[in-house]
């Protein structure tokens, strides 16, 4: 499966981001905003938000959220894959 990070599939997933041209996919910078647990991709063309976790991918299945090997998430008491508050 393809990366989902890599520049390509962040510059195809925004709609903003219309350039076919190769040069308008090279990332000029990267922010990571802790609020809203996200990081921020900007081409020359456009801005992509992207979630820094994806638990909820995974919500009930205890397998797939362990085997996600995703930093901030964990399989709660409950029953549940949830994003883990830094921390904990």
């Amino acid at each position: 499966s393809p990366n989902p990070f890599s520049p390509s599939i962040l510059f195809s997933l925004s709609p903003r981001c219309l350039s076919n041209s190769e040069d308008d996919r090279h990332i000029l910078s990267l922010h990571v905003d802790r609020d809203t647990h996200s990081v921020y991709v900007a081409f020359s063309s456009c801005v992509v938000r992207m979630p820094l976790s994806r638990c909820e991918r995974h919500t009930n299945c205890h397998k797939s959220c362990i085997a996600s090997r995703d930093p901030y998430c964990g399989w709660m008491p409950h029953g549940a894959c949830e994003r883990i508050l830094p921390g904990v």
